[in-house]
């Protein structure tokens, strides 16, 4: 990754430096990782199962999607998936699913930068 696609990812949210000391300063690895972040199915499976009221296929794709954003320290949609997994284990579904238009509305801006800065 050259520095001024770093810049830009750093601007748009993605923490990057924090994110590749974490990966031991391997920085292909996180590349590599944060590439395949756009074609992660749990995203996917997230918008499945809350359309299909699935509570513990949503709680499920959730938490591993909060798991990956921890790891490629991508802090605002981590935050928004940590708040909604906290309202499934609460079994509070109709808050959870309220927050679908702003996860949606992250996840697909942070696909679009991604794919911009990693192609």
């Amino acid at each position: 990754m050259d520095e001024a696609a770093k810049q830009h990812l750093e601007q748009e949210g993605v923490a990057v430096s924090e994110a590749v000391k974490r990966l031991l300063g391997n920085m292909p690895m996180y590349e590599r990782f944060l590439r395949r972040f756009p074609d992660d199915p749990n995203y996917g499976r997230l918008v499945e199962a809350v359309a299909a009221q699935e509570k513990k296929k949503a709680f499920s794709a959730a938490h591993t999607l909060k798991g990956i954003c921890g790891n490629l320290s991508i802090p605002q949609l981590q935050q928004l998936m940590t708040k909604q997994v906290a309202l499934l284990y609460e079994n509070r579904w109709e808050d959870a699913v309220a927050m679908m238009p702003e996860i949606t509305a992250e996840y697909e801006r942070l696909c679009s930068v991604i794919l911009k800065y990693m192609t």
